[in-house]
């Protein structure tokens, strides 16, 4: 189901429908729980599997981070929840482009290890997540979540499941408590976004995705003003699309009495590649700011190593992006 189809809108209306009749706490938290599986199960039901079992491994491991005492106890439970979830993301996303390079270093035929798998929706979304938890537990920024209903609604969470914005145990967790019921503004709020990412993505991002893809599928046949139009039009489409499905995410999310971070700041309005890359998809990058770069040291380092960071963590944000060597050149452009 997407945001923009009429499948959605029978599902939005018929959870709608039920809210009022569940009441605020654990029956309502079960109910948004079941939705969220719905819709991502409607994609593909096994891809369920997967998502049942990051959320228990890693509900499990952040609450043994902080039962343990020792250091290096906490540290392994760490690296064991770490390991896990970046193993089934490569499996699944990135297996067979690692394989496409070592046949092409090594000459070595690999065609009989390909892995025949599709990729879960929202695995990139949804590990990040996860990882999130269990890594700011370890750190004791965030105490751990006892309740396992709670934690799996966090991961699961359906109008940020598959598109974001990324969102930090510490940013939804505290609005499970939530007990007052929706204001005003906060419907009429959550409408007007769902108007404007709508509008964004049916109306700018789906009418220039038909300018750039008749430019896109044979350049050759159009002049140097035309590929220029049309990239132009993939770039807005790109946009659109993307913050669309962000900005309709938000206001859904406040229909259900959540706030969710908001992912763009009107990048195609900025002045400079810097100001640029910090408005898009901010969430992501916060995440690699805080999770990878900081770590390596920032920018409180010799200049080199500051190049080192930067680079790392650019390259790790284009490789994040799609498994191919053009995502890779892209982070090492930005």
């Amino acid at each position: 189901m997407r945001f923009n189809s009429f499948e959605f809108a029978v599902f939005f209306a018929a959870l709608l429908a039920l809210l009022p009749l569940f009441p605020r706490g654990k029956p309502r938290h079960g109910l948004l729980l079941v939705a969220s599986y719905v819709f991502y199960g409607s994609w593909n039901w096994g891809f369920l599997l997967l998502l049942w079992f990051t959320t228990a491994l890693d509900w499990y491991f952040g609450g043994l981070i902080a039962r343990v005492d020792a250091r290096w106890k906490k540290r392994a439970c760490l690296w064991i929840s770490l390991c896990a979830n970046l193993g089934f993301l490569f499996y699944f996303k990135y297996g067979n482009f690692f394989l496409d390079n070592v046949a092409f270093v090594s000459g070595l035929d690999t065609e009989p290890f390909y892995l025949k798998v599709v990729i879960p929706l929202g695995i990139s979304f949804y590990t990040f997540h996860t990882m999130t938890y269990t890594i700011d537990v370890y750190r004791g920024r965030i105490a751990p979540c006892r309740s396992l209903l709670d934690f799996a609604l966090y991961v699961a969470f359906f109008p940020q499941l598959l598109a974001g914005p990324i969102l930090r145990a510490a940013q939804f967790l505290p609005q499970l408590e939530r007990r007052e019921p929706l204001r005003d503004e906060d419907i009429l709020g959550g409408l007007e976004l769902f108007c404007l990412g709508l509008f964004k993505k049916v109306v700018v991002a789906d009418n220039m995705a038909i300018l750039a893809d008749k430019v896109f599928a044979d350049p050759t046949h159009f002049s140097g003003a035309a590929i220029v139009l049309g990239t132009i039009a993939f770039w807005i489409q790109i946009y659109c699309d993307f913050s669309g499905y962000s900005t309709m995410a938000r206001g859904l999310a406040l229909w259900l009495g959540f706030q969710l971070p908001r992912n763009f700041d009107s990048p195609l309005l900025k002045t400079n590649p810097a100001e640029y890359r910090h408005a898009w998809h901010m969430t992501l990058g916060q995440w690699f700011t805080d999770y990878v770069y900081k770590p390596l040291g920032g920018s409180r380092v010799g200049d080199l190593r500051l190049v080192r960071n930067i680079m790392i963590t650019w390259t790790l944000t284009g490789l994040w992006h799609g498994a191919s060597w053009h995502f890779v050149l892209w982070g090492l452009y930005n």
